[in-house]
């Protein structure tokens, strides 16, 4: 390991291995494809987490990897095995680009969310005392919504918002 980067990217290089292990080969139904990928990506960002929080904080790496020559860049891996799955689904290039982008930010923000321990079930009790007993005139919307946000869980959340996120990439087809 000759540098700081190099020692980095060597260890983010073994996430994105373990990541591309753990992804079934392609169906040919593009948005079956993409919730198992999608659902394989987040579970590797938990299992690796202080990894998966450096790829959120640090854009270095978070794509492709210094390797030498003859290894294989597990990141640019996976970046061709879910681009594949996008193009063979027949989406354009543009869509596909933006439709990538949006679900690697979604399951960023979806494994940031369940390792800071914010989705609001995990604070049902608290949330729910901070709205008992509010003018229920002035605090219509927060009245309104408290109860059934203060239930969300991870899980729930993070496959209704894969559905809504893969139905509208399908939109712009």
């Amino acid at each position: 390991i000759g540098s700081r980067d190099e020692l980095i990217s060597g260890v983010v290089n073994n996430y994105f291995q373990d990541r591309c292990a753990h992804m079934s080969e392609a169906s040919g139904d593009w948005k079956g494809d993409v919730r198992l990928i999608a659902r394989a990506a987040l579970a590797n960002m938990l299992k690796f987490r202080g990894i998966a929080e450096y790829i959120a904080t640090n854009n270095r790496f978070r794509l492709f990897q210094k390797v030498l020559p003859g290894e294989t860049d597990f990141g640019l891996e996976f970046f061709n095995k879910f681009a594949d799955v996008l193009r063979r689904g027949g989406l354009s290039r543009k869509t596909a680009a933006l439709g990538y982008h949006l679900l690697m930010q979604y399951l960023l923000a979806s494994a940031m969310s369940e390792i800071g321990r914010l989705t609001p079930g995990k604070h049902e009790n608290y949330i729910i005392s901070q709205v008992t007993g509010l003018d229920k005139d002035k605090y219509r919307g927060a009245l309104f919504l408290a109860k059934e946000f203060s239930k969300l869980e991870s899980e729930k959340c993070f496959e209704a918002g894969l559905e809504m996120l893969i139905e509208g990439i399908a939109r712009l087809k």
